[in-house]
């Protein structure tokens, strides 16, 4: 459950990373 929810803040930073470029 904590790794699932580490998970999905790491693609949503990343994804947010990404639209800013």
């Amino acid at each position: 459950m904590c790794s699932i929810s580490f998970l999905v803040l790491v693609s949503i930073s990343f994804s947010m990373f990404l639209l800013s470029l």
